[in-house]
């Protein structure tokens, strides 16, 4: 058996779907009504709780990772856009967040010394900062265990946006395999 471990109610969404199409597979369950043992395969989704499994997938500290964008892009240094945490060290225009941030709150663009200086202290101790990018195209790679799962385009409500997120008017479509881009030739 796998069992999706769910922390928050969309995901809780999102897990219940899969478990449903799973025909019996899958199991989701929150992490507010959770056994002190699963049998069978766990599997995180967004849940730092602690609980004995015979095998897990995506750990704990994994998930602490994904949720703390600045870490997770120093762990990622090569594979995403330069990443500054001094003042010093940026280079304008550039986008400035905190370190945990969801949709499109506490999206800063700083032109100046002095409109990163009002952002940080927004942002408080833990903010990071990267160029801005002319994008063409924005894609969602998802993985598991080392491996691209799944691949999804991101759309922008209006083309001069920066952010191109559900929150900000956005939209994503998934892609079928044979339609997603080869990312290894940018690795």
């Amino acid at each position: 058996m796998v069992t999706l471990l769910y922390k928050a109610r969309t995901n809780g969404v999102v897990c219940r779907r899969i478990a449903e199409a799973s025909k019996c597979h899958v199991r989701a369950i929150c992490d507010k009504t959770l056994p002190d043992r699963i049998s069978g395969t766990l599997i995180r989704w967004d849940s730092r709780y602690e609980v004995e499994a015979d095998d897990t997938i995506n750990s704990v500290q994994s998930v602490i990772l994904s949720r703390n964008k600045s870490q997770s892009r120093t762990s990622l240094a090569g594979l995403c856009p330069p990443t500054w945490f001094n003042i010093a060290d940026l280079h304008f225009p550039c986008i400035l967040r905190p370190r945990r941030h969801y949709g499109g709150r506490h999206f800063f663009v700083c032109r100046n010394r002095d409109e990163a200086s009002w952002a940080r202290r927004i942002c408080g101790r833990g903010w990071y900062a990267s160029p801005i990018i002319d994008k063409a195209a924005e894609y969602r790679v998802f993985l598991l265990q080392g491996r691209v799962v799944g691949v999804s385009r991101k759309y922008p409500h209006d083309p001069s946006d920066l952010a191109w997120n559900a929150h900000q008017g956005g939209h994503s479509v998934r892609l079928r395999r044979e339609s997603w881009p080869d990312i290894t030739q940018s690795l």
